[in-house]
């Protein structure tokens, strides 16, 4: 964690998460049971989404900021 973040800010963070993704799981399944939601469709579209956002934080958190290139002419 980043220094002036605080120790707990990820397990915050982690705990949003899995909580929204519970919550949108509950949805999907009882749109599937009122016939909202196709069967075909099912439940993946949420593993899907959830997924994509758990890589795009990866990627945010462990992304590498290089040097940046000095302009000076040589």
């Amino acid at each position: 964690s980043a220094p002036r973040q605080g120790r707990l800010f990820g397990m915050f963070l982690g705990v949003l998460v899995y909580m929204g993704y519970n919550n949108l799981l509950n949805i999907a399944r009882s749109a599937m049971a009122r016939g909202d939601v196709p069967i075909g469709l099912g439940l993946w579209w949420v593993h899907l989404s959830v997924a994509l956002l758990v890589v795009g934080m990866l990627w945010y958190q462990l992304r590498m900021r290089g040097p940046k290139a000095s302009k000076v002419a040589r």
